[in-house]
């Protein structure tokens, strides 16, 4: 029997022979495009890496597209945008398509009254009068008179002086004294009083005012497609307006390009019109470390004795022996 160890005196029996084994490998490296030969000691593992990238597709009005590939185009006959409302008139024709329509704009009255009878800008209609008394005048010794337009009211009024008597060595001497104030008490004249009398008048006049009713027309709104109704307030105008909008040929380009490459995998990939496939070989290496592996042998027990004969050889031990045997008469 033939064992082998890493370590001597593992095993009882004897040593046949010694041999330098590599079988305790360390960590592979990493992969690497680079090329590595393989030596005694240096284990080398070649592999094949895939990465793939795929096509991507998008349409665009343009009829070119940096960086993708054109591969059809379509067209289409489609009525564009219409155009903005004017009073320009348009024609139809097998291209375009025109809509009239109306259009009203308005501008309404506005009111306002003044005293006097013209105001710029504005158009009297109307005009109304009243009449009133205006305030009482000051008291007044002028004399007016009544009338239509003028209301007099007048008063009396008085006034005295009496004689002063002073104390005198002088018979009947005598003077008149001060006036008093004018007021509306009556005094009786007398040889000791002096009496004045006057009229006072004080009037009022009759006042037409006058006010004047105008009116004007306000801004024209912006023209508008609702329809408006004329009125005495309210001045309408209409107009015609056409719009249009034209046929147009629309361009569809498709395109396509190549994506971004996946990443390498050792994943096998297959290439097709959708998907273009890429590979490489890539190389890692891992070290080895030198054990020496010793080889010992054991005899096995014997066999059973055999007539046949047997050849003695390095992994054979042969012994041999006589023997006997016998058969009686009978």
């Amino acid at each position: 029997m033939l064992l082998s160890t890493e370590k001597k005196d593992e095993v009882a029996g004897e040593v046949d022979h010694e041999e330098i084994n590599y079988s305790a490998w360390g960590e592979w490296g990493k992969w690497q495009t680079s090329e590595i030969g393989a030596t005694e000691g240096l284990d080398v593992e070649e592999g094949t890496q895939y990465r793939y990238r795929e096509k991507e597709y998008t349409t665009s009005q343009k009829a070119s597209l940096s960086g993708w590939t054109q591969y059809d185009l379509k067209t289409e006959q489609v009525w564009g945008n219409w155009s903005g409302w004017s009073d320009n008139t348009v024609a139809a024709s097998d291209t375009r398509q025109v809509e009239t329509g109306t259009q009203y704009r308005y501008r309404d009255k506005e009111y306002t009254t003044s005293s006097s009878s013209s105001l710029d800008g504005w158009t009297q209609y109307d005009v109304s009068t009243s009449s009133d008394w205006g305030p009482w005048s000051d008291w007044s010794t002028t004399e007016y008179f009544k009338s239509q337009t003028r209301d007099v009211m007048y008063r009396e009024e008085s006034r005295y002086r009496d004689k002063v008597f002073p104390p005198s060595t002088i018979p009947d001497y005598w003077y008149w004294g001060n006036w008093s104030s004018w007021d509306w008490a009556y005094y009786d004249e007398s040889d000791t009083r002096q009496v004045e009398r006057r009229t006072l008048y004080c009037y009022r006049d009759l006042t037409t005012s006058y006010t004047y009713y105008y009116f004007r027309w306000k801004s024209w709104s912006p023209w508008a497609n609702d329809a408006v109704s004329q009125s005495n307030n309210r001045d309408v105008q209409t107009r015609t307006v056409f719009r249009y909008r034209d046929l147009n040929t629309s361009y569809t380009y498709y395109y396509w390009r190549w994506g971004d490459w996946s990443e390498w995998s050792f994943t096998e990939a297959k290439a097709s019109d959708e998907m273009e496939v890429a590979n490489r070989s890539v190389y890692r290496s891992r070290e080895g470390e030198k054990v020496p592996i010793y080889y010992y042998y054991d005899w096995s027990d014997w066999s059973d004795w055999s007539t046949d004969k047997e050849t003695e050889a390095d992994d054979r031990e042969v012994e041999s022996r006589t023997v006997f045997r016998y058969r009686d008469r009978q």
